[in-house]
């Protein structure tokens, strides 16, 4: 029994231990399991909180998207993150800063998993970090190679990868209401094919209460390649976080270096609903055997004591009838 309790915690532990969450919050917060790490001890700097805000990041290698090249990108508070090309300025204009449009749209090139009018108020940050040291890379690279239809693992090397995250934001003109959202876009790209991950959290809103338009996919800006996800513009856009295209819930994989994106399926092979790797696979085996093992020893455990006590009855009027002839040739040689 000891040694199955600690199977378990292990088992609980290796699959809980990197999950990506924000840190500084309580156990409460730590459940995105699909995210990459957030927040300020993963490195991350806070978008200044202002309504309609954005920061510009500049990539170190270009990131190919529907076979254009763009050098730098703008996050927005509002859920979404506008591609520049070279010597391009920020031009998204107003009526798209904040209220979403329906993709296609011309002349932006916008990649948006959750594009709202939004408000990070008191208890909502907005993260962002752009990063290629070793360890990033790596998880970025685990990441395309376990969701991704090629052969296990086809090698993807990533150049950079940068991770945005927007946490617990409100709907900008329900914000009295406690319903949060908290979802994290990943870009990442090796100069020539480029990965776009949506992760999403709880979605509490839209709902009953909270009615506003939510748009999600991307688009190239000239009005034929874009991408738009089911039930945008939909109070069902919540049921994101419910869903997949590579079989893990609440994450979406794209391709988007060409102009035919890509929606890969997880490999048979690669196919994982949590961050399961070898070493958990082993001891979930481990436990199946060792279960199967203890459920044996029961039930012949039971067999056993079932057995003996059907036989005591035969066993007593056994020993009567031997303690009684006893008894009579006592009698006799007396």
């Amino acid at each position: 029994m000891k040694l199955i309790i600690f199977l378990i915690a292990v088992f609980l532990l290796t699959n809980y231990a990197h999950a990506g969450c924000y840190s500084e919050q309580s156990f409460e917060d730590c459940k995105y399991r699909n995210f990459f790490d957030f927040g300020p001890n993963a490195g991350d700097e806070n978008l200044t909180k202002q309504d309609d805000h954005h920061v510009l990041i500049k990539k170190p290698v270009s990131f190919k998207f529907y076979g254009k090249y763009f050098e730098s990108f703008y996050v927005s508070t509002n859920g979404v993150v506008k591609l520049i090309e070279q010597n391009e300025t920020f031009s998204l204009h107003e009526k798209f800063s904040y209220n979403p449009a329906k993709f296609p749209i011309e002349n932006e090139t916008l990649i948006a998993p959750f594009w709202s009018d939004m408000i990070s108020d008191t208890a909502g940050d907005v993260f962002y970090r752009l990063v290629s040291d070793e360890e990033s890379l790596k998880q970025i690279e685990f990441e395309i190679d376990r969701l991704t239809n090629a052969p296990c693992c086809h090698g993807f090397k990533a150049s950079w990868v940068a991770v945005i995250t927007w946490y617990k934001l409100k709907a900008f003109n329900h914000r009295r209401y406690e319903f949060n959202n908290t979802f994290q876009l990943v870009l990442t790209t090796n100069g020539e094919e480029s990965y776009v991950v949506f992760n999403y959290g709880r979605l509490e809103w839209p709902n009953t209460r909270v009615k506003v338009n939510v748009e999600s996919g991307f688009n190239l800006g000239d009005l034929k390649n874009y991408h738009q996800m089911e039930d945008s513009f939909s109070p069902k856009i919540a049921e994101l976080e419910k869903k997949s295209n590579v079989g893990m819930r609440s994450k979406w994989l794209f391709r988007v270096d060409e102009f035919q994106t890509l929606f890969p399926r997880a490999s048979p092979d690669c196919n994982h609903f949590t961050k399961i790797n070898k070493l958990n696979i082993a001891i979930a085996c481990l436990l199946m055997i060792t279960s199967l093992y203890a459920l044996i020893m029961t039930a012949s455990w039971v067999y056993d004591f079932l057995r003996k006590q059907k036989l005591r009855p035969r066993l007593q009027m056994k020993y009567i009838k031997q303690f009684n002839e006893s008894t009579m040739n006592l009698n006799e040689n007396a």
